[in-house]
């Protein structure tokens, strides 16, 4: 029968308890990324209502027809970065959405990285366990 000693279950713990993490923060930046980029197109999109009267009436700020209608046509607004100016100082879209889309999808970018390299770790830990197992008498 293997035994398995007690500082190679230790480490074993430990892998799982940071690979739990990583699955945690993976799935946050995976959920909070596209929530946060909705929440960003509702703050822009107006259907029925022209954009002089939603910078006027949501937002309380003028529009500026040479930064939201440039060359006479409206200002498309941008996918990335998120963004819908009604004037040069003001956007309709928040200040926090867009770092927030970059940090929480740079956040399980990293957390697929760390468990690939708690993956791989885990294996040889309990290859290493295993092997020195069967070499105990």
């Amino acid at each position: 029968m293997l035994s398995v000693g007690a500082l190679d279950l230790a480490r074993l713990r430990r892998l799982h308890r940071a690979a739990v993490a990583a699955w945690s923060l993976r799935l946050a930046g995976l959920v909070v990324a596209p929530v946060t980029y909705l929440h960003g197109i509702g703050q822009t999109i107006y259907l029925l209502e022209p954009l002089d009267d939603v910078c006027a009436r949501h937002y309380g700020q003028p529009v500026d027809d040479a930064v939201a209608f440039p060359g006479g046509h409206p200002q498309p607004w941008s996918w990335f970065p998120l963004s819908h100016k009604c004037n040069a100082d003001f956007d309709m879209v928040s200040a926090w959405v867009n770092p927030l889309v970059v940090i929480s999808l740079v956040v399980a970018v990293l957390a697929a990285a760390a468990l690939r390299v708690l993956r791989r770790r885990h294996h040889d830990v309990a290859a290493a366990a295993v092997a020195r197992a069967v070499d105990e008498p």
